[in-house]
């Protein structure tokens, strides 16, 4: 199984190779202290976006990654819909994984990328109070990929945010490029040593397992303030990108909790591709032409489900890169030549279909909405191919 770890990481051997640990001055949901020189696109919902962060020590599970670890440590990022703006624009990504990220990539120099990682707003703000509009908020779990990090997802977490749904995003340790805690340890990605790929996706399935049984706690007594009697724990769904949408489908095979799930070109393997199957509606993306496609899923899909593949994509596309790459003025050709493309689809557009598809799925399965998208109103999106899977077979729509 490809998982393109090579790509994410081609000059950080030497660090990620054992999940090495590093003093970093920790996650704070730090305030911009300037105005930002690039921004990332306004979410087009009725909401503000607020953001906020917590850990998770989930004593009852070892952590796979690391035998010698008896408790399983996660950061986890919050974004939900605010009334009022907070204290101010949280930065994009941590410093010390703008650094890594910067050396990694080869869009642009180090100094440029970084330069630009550190200019780019987020309309997202810290301390921001929950909306009073919606008494109980509907959850949605957001997975990176193998070697990501939640920030590279900023626009659609936001988005989904904005419009209503409460957006819990995971940095799954020793699998995320680096994942800064509180005290300022960062443990990097675990390549050397680390599980075979399909029991990564099922680590990662259970570590939104844990976080979810910390949101119950929350919701009945949020140590932070934020979440107390807040949450509908009775509409959970899942999301995530390559590896991140593998754990999505997975954590619908085995907890009842989670009801509903999107895979963004995400590897098709464990119990949804390889054995019982989802029996929760489920929406699956592909890039045009995609190295994950296949009807494994589909075939074993139990319940409503639509598989989507869009023209012009790559596997990366469905990150903040082409947005980022665009505010940054990288040309084209560079990006075609890069050992991380994405795709000739413009960038708005590229980030309208994938919202706009996705709401429409997690409205209507999560909030008892309309979803008319999923109707074949998508007459609108040629670059669209849609079709319905699961219960009514493979139509297309």
């Amino acid at each position: 199984m490809k998982t393109r770890l090579a790509l994410w990481f081609p000059l950080l051997a030497t660090l990620v190779v054992m999940g090495c640990e590093v003093s970093s001055s920790g996650i704070d949901d730090t305030l911009a202290e300037e105005e930002p020189s690039l921004r990332l696109p306004t979410p087009s919902g009725p909401w503000f976006v607020g953001t906020s962060h917590f850990t998770v020590a989930d004593t009852d599970r070892d952590d796979e990654y690391t035998p010698e670890a008896d408790v399983r440590e996660l950061n986890v990022q919050l974004w939900y819909p605010a009334d009022l703006e907070g204290l101010g624009t949280v930065t994009y990504m941590h410093p010390l994984v703008v650094d890594l990220f910067s050396i990694t990539q080869d869009y642009m120099t180090p100094e440029e990328m970084t330069e630009a990682l550190a200019g780019v707003g987020t309309n997202t703000t810290a301390g921001a109070p929950l909306t009073g509009d919606i008494p109980e908020l509907p959850i949605v779990f957001w997975s990176h990929g193998l070697g990501g990090v939640n920030s590279l997802y900023t626009t659609f977490a936001a988005e989904l945010a904005s419009q209503g749904f409460l957006v819990v995003g995971i940095d799954h340790t020793y699998g995320a490029f680096a994942t800064v805690f509180p005290d300022g340890t960062v443990r990097s990605i675990r390549a050397a040593n680390a599980p075979p790929f399909p029991e990564i996706v099922r680590i990662w399935a259970k570590d939104m397992a844990s976080v979810l049984d910390e949101l119950e706690v929350r919701n009945t007594s949020d140590p932070d303030g934020l979440l107390t009697g807040r949450l509908d724990l009775t509409r959970v769904g899942a999301t995530g990108h390559s590896t991140g949408g593998s754990a999505a489908a997975d954590v619908l095979t085995f907890d009842p909790r989670f009801s509903a799930a999107v895979t963004l070109d995400a590897p098709q393997v464990g119990e949804a591709a390889e054995g019982a199957g989802v029996d929760d509606p489920l929406m699956l993306f592909f890039a045009e032409p995609s190295e994950y496609f296949s009807n494994a899923v589909a075939d074993r899909l139990q319940a409503p489900g639509y598989s989507l593949a869009v023209s012009q994509t790559t596997h990366f596309s469905f990150t903040d890169l082409p947005i980022l790459l665009d505010l940054a003025g990288v040309p084209q050709a560079t990006r075609d030549a890069s050992g991380r493309p994405t795709g000739r689809l413009a960038a708005a557009r590229n980030n309208q279909i994938i919202n706009d598809w996705s709401l429409a799925f997690f409205d209507r399965y999560l909030r008892g909405g309309a979803g008319a998208l999923l109707d074949g109103s998508g007459g609108q999106y040629p670059e669209v191919v849609a079709r319905r899977i699961g219960l009514v077979g493979r139509v297309a729509l």
